[in-house]
């Protein structure tokens, strides 16, 4: 997940283990291998709007009801049915400390495997779904990939080139599979402020592999930094800015913040001439989400569920984001391949609870371009 603290901490527990033992099948330092010849990606028409979840692959039981599985492929049907359309998939590359400069990719069998991958790409195909493949990376002991930090630039430039290979590996598979969106890169604030010439040139290479749209998922606090926005074809933004600054927030308060926060994104927008793509937006089950959206589960140790206050967060948002013209989609942080949540009930996915209604609400009927939150009346009628 997008944010100072991002929630993006998928509990990969096995898979770094697996990778720390040194997992034979763990790629690292490679050359990305040239892509398959095939047809390009369907392209996306201007006006789509993205109803879309970040989609996780979910390690219980060692990875058997994630990417590629039956569970899996029945969760997709009932996220089809909800009107979900897009997809995000997140393969992630392991660092085993923020001082590290090689990044490795796992490729066994209860992982994010390409094959794994590739097989959820084609079931959400068949359903009609669209996919986006957006790599993470996973640093051991907790740390957030926003605040990796190098000794001089020749530990950068080495960082970088690891970097470089482990996202063209997944730009090769996302041209293989025909992915409908590349994303180059997740909240890795630090290096893009440091580098944003490196940047621009990996953009390059990636058009050479893959010929569908790309974007860049920018913590919240960094998308107006980024300086190679003109080189993509979405902005991308990890929303996790706090709504609101005192506890027991109304409904109404919470649009307040979002009515804040749009006026930002819309001014990035209009800046840059570039739609918007929320490529996370997530709450947890919990009193008071809205004030500290990126608080990880596993460093709150007094969680009080509150499960009507997630809804209301949902619901603020797509109030007051539904319809907006400059506005390309929205991605819900998140759903796991099982339905099931990572951390317990208190945790961000909204599967079981009030907010899973909500998103229904909104993802089963078109955006109205143009309005100043869209047809919020509609929504509560139904």
């Amino acid at each position: 997940m997008g944010r100072g603290h991002t929630a993006e901490r998928l509990a990969l527990r096995w898979g770094f283990l697996l990778l720390m033992a040194g997992a034979m099948a763990c790629r690292s330092g490679a050359a990305a291998p040239p892509p398959a010849p095939a047809p390009p990606p369907v392209p996306v028409a201007a006006g789509e709007f993205q109803k879309g979840v970040c989609y996780a692959h979910a390690w219980r039981w060692g990875g058997d009801d994630g990417y590629g599985s039956e569970t899996s492929r029945r969760t997709l049907e009932r996220l089809h049915k909800l009107g979900v359309r897009w997809l995000s998939l997140t393969p992630f590359g392991f660092m085993p400390g923020a001082d590290s400069t090689t990044i490795r990719y796992a490729q066994h069998r209860g992982g994010e495997s390409d094959a794994r991958l590739a097989e959820e790409a084609r079931h959400a195909h068949a359903l009609g779904m669209r996919v986006v493949l957006k790599p993470h990376l996973w640093i051991r002991h907790g740390a957030w990939q926003g605040d990796l930090a190098w000794h001089d630039d020749a530990t950068y430039r080495q960082w970088f080139d690891s970097y470089r290979e482990f996202t063209l590996h997944f730009a090769a598979l996302a041209a293989r599979e025909k992915f409908d969106l590349f994303v180059i890169g997740t909240e890795l604030k630090s290096a893009t402020r440091r580098d944003p010439a490196g940047w621009r040139a990996l953009v390059a290479e990636v058009r050479k592999v893959y010929s569908g749209p790309l974007t860049y998922a920018a913590n919240w606090d960094e998308a107006d930094d980024v300086k190679f926005w003109g080189d993509l074809d979405y902005v991308g933004v990890n929303a996790y800015a706090p709504l609101v600054s005192r506890p027991g927030a109304s409904l109404a308060d919470l649009k307040a913040g979002w009515q804040r926060v749009a006026g930002q994104l819309e001014a990035l927008a209009r800046r840059t001439g570039k739609r918007i793509l929320l490529t996370e937006v997530g709450y947890r089950a919990v009193r008071d989400a809205a004030m500290t959206p990126s608080s990880w589960p596993e460093r709150d140790d007094t969680p009080a569920y509150d499960p009507a206050h997630q809804a209301d967060c949902y619901r603020a948002t797509f109030e007051v984001l539904w319809g907006r013209p400059w506005l390309g989609g929205i991605y819900l942080w998140k759903w796991f391949t099982d339905s099931q949540d990572e951390s317990g009930p208190t945790d961000f996915s909204p599967a079981g609870k009030p907010a899973e209604a909500v998103l229904e609400g909104y993802y089963r009927q078109a955006p109205e371009r143009g309005g100043r939150g869209g047809s919020a009346a509609a929504v509560q009628a139904r």
